[in-house]
């Protein structure tokens, strides 16, 4: 059986604050709540004793290119501005604002130190909670790099970190990065969530692309907020709810799928799985066809019921309107 859930429109978005520097509000019912009060690239020498490099984080000037797309020049100051640039692309996408900024510098090779140079967020109130996961996406080999052949199994590579962070009396958001730090919040300190670790590179050309949205991300999983990220217009969701997708022989398994519409459009999917045991026969198989209204959510539990023990593994297709996403996993039906 399907399940649709509803889920509310808030928005987020960038606004240049009384100090020239872009902050994040939460607009709903016609009110805008601050949430950030400035975003700025920090860089760092290298050293014995590290030092301020350059910092950019004042806009120079404003650029919109239509009524979703804008690019913000950034002025650096520091010791270093003079070799500094930096600029940054914003799109107004659903629930948020994806992000791309591009820092250079020119001043000749240095090195910069990791851990602070980087993004530092003034965040309107404390920290009250933070916490991160990274998203996967399957990746079908095509011989693209040297470590694949084509045509063999999938495999999981990175697509996101969901950064989630909870102020004190404000709802809560996530930064969603296309890269990882594993150490965002090092040692559990949620204080470390005001900055976000992005070191430049250390030979020239010393340029880098930094992508990140920011949104609002109550109600929404990991899964949802890493497809408004990507800008996919549906997210996908699989898991047993067992440690290790293990049960008992005799048992009936039980897979269960969630699918989101993160679009403000109505959208028709098609879902399909197959499931298969070591020696590749087909243990489960079947197809649904989802209509999903704007940010509904779909959900249905698969039975797996296998007679002997070992491991499964299991696979799902979901598309939509030439849009592809697949999902492999595994179970197994082993005693204790």
């Amino acid at each position: 059986m399907l399940f649709l859930l509803l889920l509310a429109f808030v928005n987020l978005t960038l606004e240049v604050g009384p100090d020239g520097r872009l902050g994040v509000v939460a607009k709903t019912d016609g009110r805008e709540i601050e949430l950030v009060k400035s975003i700025r690239y920090r860089a760092s020498f290298d050293g014995p004793q590290p030092s301020l490099a350059f910092e950019a984080g004042k806009i120079s000037k404003v650029r919109k290119l239509d009524e979703k797309r804008w690019v913000y020049g950034l002025r650096p100051e520091g010791p270093a501005a003079k070799w500094a640039d930096a600029q940054v692309e914003a799109k107004s996408i659903p629930r948020g604002v994806l992000t791309r900024w591009t820092v250079r510098y020119t001043g000749g090779r240095r090195d910069f130190f990791p851990w602070t140079t980087g993004f530092s967020l003034e965040f309107a109130s404390p920290v009250e909670r933070a916490g991160a996961n990274p998203t996967l996406r399957w990746r079908r080999p095509d011989g693209r790099f040297d470590w694949e052949v084509a045509g063999d199994a999938p495999y999981p590579e990175f697509e996101c970190q969901v950064r989630r962070v909870k102020l004190e009396g404000l709802p809560e958001m996530a930064i969603v990065t296309f890269w990882y730090d594993p150490d965002w919040l090092y040692g559990g300190d949620v204080k470390r969530a005001r900055f976000m670790r992005a070191a430049l590179p250390s030979s020239p050309p010393q340029e880098a692309v930094f992508a990140f949205a920011i949104l609002r991300s109550e109600g929404l999983s990991d899964e949802d907020l890493s497809a408004l990220a990507t800008e996919s217009p549906l997210s996908l969701r699989v898991g047993t709810g067992r440690l290790g997708n293990l049960f008992q022989p005799g048992e009936v398994g039980a897979l269960r799928v969630e699918v989101r519409n993160v679009t403000p459009s109505a959208r028709e999917a098609r879902l399909s799985w197959e499931v298969r045991d070591y020696y590749g026969r087909v243990v489960s198989k079947g197809l649904r066809r989802i209509s999903l209204s704007p940010w509904e959510k779909g959900s249905a539990l698969i039975k797996i019921e296998y007679e002997g023990r070992g491991i499964l593994f299991a696979t799902f297709r979901l598309s939509s309107e030439g849009w592809r996403r697949e999902h492999w996993t595994t179970l197994a039906f082993l005693p204790e």
